[in-house]
């Protein structure tokens, strides 16, 4: 049993004693007086609400995202904020886990490492014109060998979010452009040896990858393709009026 968990089941018998109700809450900031009693024992701080009457504690105990490490330690409370209110005055008493803030120092220590590999990610023409679906497996199949799984994890993290961003804006350069590419498009011989609809959006995505180095979001490949498809039908037409 970790000290967390020894702690919650003081107040659980604490409560159990005292015949005082535990109202799980999402404690938020207080608008009036309130008293900090950190630096007490889970015992003092529980003996003081007696002492006081309060009539009931307030307890909040998040769990650790789904993206928090530890991996074995999913859905274990890693931290507990305890609370009641006594003469109009809102006390409260919180406690980290030390496994949890073991694992912070680690990640923390390990920061620059995370920074270099996102770089060095980015830096992948393979990473940035892999299909957003692909691009965890490729990042995570790229990590440097014998990383702690943790620091892996943040750092593919940190890269996808950041590709993201940078394709949104090389591609956010390209509106009021679309009709030079398209004719581009038109030249290229993957696209002229595409035959059906779905070859052609195919050949588009390969292009606009080609020309910017990123894989083209669905609307960036879809508005080149669209002006691609006039062009060609204009270009039918003022044939057939000649």
């Amino acid at each position: 049993m970790d000290d967390l968990t020894q702690k919650l089941a003081v107040v659980t018998d604490f409560a159990h004693e005292h015949a005082m109700p535990v109202v799980p809450a999402v404690l938020q900031q207080s608008i009036g007086p309130d008293a900090c009693l950190d630096d007490l024992d889970v015992e003092d701080f529980l003996d003081l609400a007696h002492q006081l009457k309060a009539p009931a504690l307030y307890l909040f105990v998040p769990r650790p995202e789904s993206a928090d490490p530890p991996r074995e330690r999913h859905n274990q409370p890693y931290h507990v904020t305890i609370a009641f209110v006594a003469g109009g005055v809102f006390h409260h008493w919180q406690y980290t886990a030390s496994w949890y803030l073991e694992w912070q120092t680690l990640v923390d220590s390990q920061r620059p490492s995370v920074v270099s590999i996102v770089d060095s990610l980015l830096e992948m023409t393979g990473f940035r014109a892999t299909k957003p679906r692909d691009r965890r497996r490729f990042a995570q199949a790229h990590l440097p060998a014998g990383i702690d799984e943790y620091v892996g994890r943040d750092a593919v993290d940190q890269a996808l979010r950041r590709i993201e961003e940078i394709s949104q804006v090389h591609y956010d350069d390209l509106n009021g452009h679309y009709d030079d590419f398209a004719a581009r498009l038109l030249d290229d011989p993957a696209y002229q040896r595409a035959a059906s609809p779905a070859a052609r959006k195919t050949a588009t995505e390969q292009f606009l990858t080609a020309c910017t180095g990123f894989f083209p979001p669905t609307a960036a490949r879809d508005e080149l393709y669209a002006q691609a498809r006039n062009l060609t039908k204009t270009g039918q037409r003022s044939r057939r009026q000649s």
